[in-house]
């Protein structure tokens, strides 16, 4: 089973995107824990930890179904904290 942790976000304004960074562990697509960036707004898409863009094929498919920024997500990276 593929393991994923939220770590951290960037904002870029001069880029108009913000990426996600998670860490993925126990993915058969993948030789090692591995960091991928999820980037939305321009550009959007899967990156590697190095910022290059995941080619398409079978791991950055399974790697798009794994990967989800959600609202809570939004919220840690934005400083607005969690649930109350």
């Amino acid at each position: 089973m593929t393991d994923i942790t939220f770590i951290s976000a960037d904002q870029s304004w001069q880029e108009e995107s913000t990426i996600y960074w998670f860490e993925v562990k126990n993915c058969h697509y993948l030789c090692y824990v591995e960091t991928i960036g999820v980037v939305e707004g321009r550009n959007a898409g899967l990156v590697w930890d190095d910022g290059d863009p995941i080619p398409q094929g079978e791991t950055r498919d399974h790697l798009e179904r794994h990967l989800e920024v959600t609202d809570e997500i939004r919220r840690q990276a934005h400083g607005l904290g969690g649930e109350s």
